[in-house]
C-alpha cells in the first residue's frame, strides 16, 4: 500500500497545518515513541487474527512508516479495516469495481471527514477526534442499553423503559451532553473522560458493535462519494488537491450508500439461511447520523445562537435532522433489499428519535450559556 508522492505530500501538509491551527507542536520523537507503544499493543492483541487481520496490520504498519509519527495506529488500523470491508461488500453488491481503491488517513483535521481527489488518486482525511467521540458515545449508549433492560417491571414497554433510562437529569444524559459539548468546544473529546464515571464506559460487545458500525458508516459515506462519481460530477479540477463542495443530492446519496453497506455488512455477518437482525444492530446503524444532529446543532447554537434556516438545496449539506430522518427511512428499504422485514427496526428508530428529543433541549441551553460566556466552536 505505497502512497503516490502527490498524495503523501498532501497528507503531510494537512497534518502540519492542522497541528499549527490546533496551537500545539508535539515532539515528533515522543509521538513516534507513543505510536510505537500503541502499535506493539495493537499487534499483540491481534496476533492470532485471521489472514485478513494480518494483512490489515501489515498495511497499517506500511502507512505509519510513510505518513510519519503523527498517526494513531489504532485509528489507522480501523480505517484500513473499514476500507477493506466496505470495498469487499461494495464489490459483492455491485456498487464498486476493482479500479476504485481509495486511501484514508486519520489526522488532526477540523472537519469530520474530507474527500479529496488528486489527479487520478483519492484520499479521505479524517478527524482523529471523531474516533474518540464515537468510541465514548458508543460506550455510554451501551451502558444505557443495559439500563433499558434492567430495573423495570416485566410489563414495562420500550417507551417506558426509555423514559426511565434517559431521564433528562440522569447521569447518563448529563454524561452524553458533556461529551458532545467538549467535542464541539475543544475538538478533543478526551477531555470529557475525566468527567465521566467509569461505570458509564463499559467495554462490552454492545460497545464494540455500536462503535464499529458507526465508524464504518462514516467511512462508507466518504467512499460513497468516490464510488458514486460525485467528485467527477462536481467538475473538480484534477491537477492539484482540491476539496469538493458537494450538493444536497450528493450527500443524500452518500448516506444512502452508507446505509446499504451497513445493512449488507450486518447481513453478511449473520449465520444461517434466515438472518435475524438484533435490536442493537439496527440501533447501531443510526449512531453516526444521530451524532451528526447533536454535533451540528451544538455548533450552530455556539456560532449563531440558533439553527439558521436553509432553503431547499442551499449550502453544501442538507440539515442534519433531514439526513437523520432519511437514514431511518432508508434502513427499511435496505432491509427489504436483503429479504428481511424486521419489526425491531421501528423500535430502534423510535428509541433513537426519543434520545435526540431528550438531549437537544438541554444541549441548546448549555451551548447558549457557553456562547454568552464567549465560547465558540473549534
Amino acid at each position: 500500500m505505497l502512497l503516490p508522492s502527490l498524495v503523501l505530500s498532501f497528507i503531510r501538509d494537512v497534518q502540519a497545518r492542522a497541528i499549527r491551527e490546533k496551537g500545539f507542536a508535539p515532539d515528533p520523537d515522543k509521538y513516534a515513541y507513543a505510536s510505537a507503544k500503541l502499535w506493539d499493543e495493537l499487534e499483540h492483541k491481534n496476533r492470532a487474527g485471521s489472514e485478513a487481520v494480518k494483512s490489515d496490520l501489515q498495511d497499517t504498519l506500511t502507512l505509519m512508516r510513510e505518513l510519519g509519527p503523527f498517526q494513531n495506529p489504532v485509528h489507522l488500523f480501523g480505517l484500513v479495516k473499514y476500507n477493506r470491508e466496505i470495498l469487499e461488500v461494495a464489490r459483492r453488491s455491485g456498487y464498486a469495481d476493482e479500479s476504485w481503491v481509495p486511501f484514508a488517513s486519520a489526522t488532526f483535521g477540523s472537519d469530520n471527514a474530507v474527500t479529496i481527489r488528486i489527479r487520478q488518486h483519492y484520499v479521505v482525511i479524517y478527524n482523529d477526534g471523531l474516533f474518540v467521540l464515537v468510541d465514548l458515545i458508543s460506550a455510554q449508549l451501551s451502558y444505557a442499553l443495559q439500563e433499558l433492560a434492567s430495573g423495570g417491571e416485566g410489563s414495562e414497554s420500550l417507551a417506558q423503559a426509555a423514559e426511565r433510562a434517559f431521564d433528562v437529569e440522569s447521569e447518563i444524559v448529563q454524561s452524553l451532553l458533556t461529551t458532545i459539548t467538549c467535542f464541539v468546544t475543544t475538538g478533543d473529546p478526551r477531555r470529557a473522560v475525566e468527567k465521566i464515571a467509569d461505570h458509564l464506559l463499559p467495554q462490552d460487545g454492545n460497545h464494540r458493535l455500536l462503535r464499529d458500525t458507526a465508524l464504518r458508516f462514516v467511512v462508507a459515506h466518504e467512499l460513497g462519494h468516490v464510488y458514486l462519481h460525485h467528485l467527477e460530477d462536481a467538475g473538480q479540477e484534477t491537477i492539484g488537491p482540491t476539496q469538493v463542495s458537494f450538493r444536497w443530492k450528493s450527500e443524500y446519496e452518500a448516506d444512502d450508500f452508507a446505509v446499504k453497506i451497513a445493512i449488507q455488512a450486518l447481513a453478511d455477518s449473520r449465520i444461517g439461511p434466515r438472518y435475524k437482525f438484533l435490536f442493537t444492530e439496527l440501533l447501531a446503524v443510526q449512531v453516526q447520523p444521530m451524532l451528526l444532529v447533536l454535533v451540528s446543532s451544538a455548533k450552530n447554537y455556539l456560532e449563531h445562537g440558533g439553527i439558521p434556516p436553509l432553503r431547499e438545496g442551499e449550502g453544501t449539506h442538507p440539515p442534519s435532522d433531514l439526513r437523520f430522518a432519511r437514514v431511518q427511512a432508508r434502513i427499511d428499504t435496505a432491509l427489504r433489499d436483503v429479504s428481511i422485514a424486521e419489526d425491531e427496526d421501528a423500535a430502534a428508530s423510535a428509541l433513537m428519535a426519543f434520545i435526540l428529543s431528550v438531549l437537544l433541549p438541554p444541549l441548546k441551553e448549555e451551548c447558549l450559556k457557553l456562547r454568552h460566556a464567549g465560547v465558540r466552536p473549534v
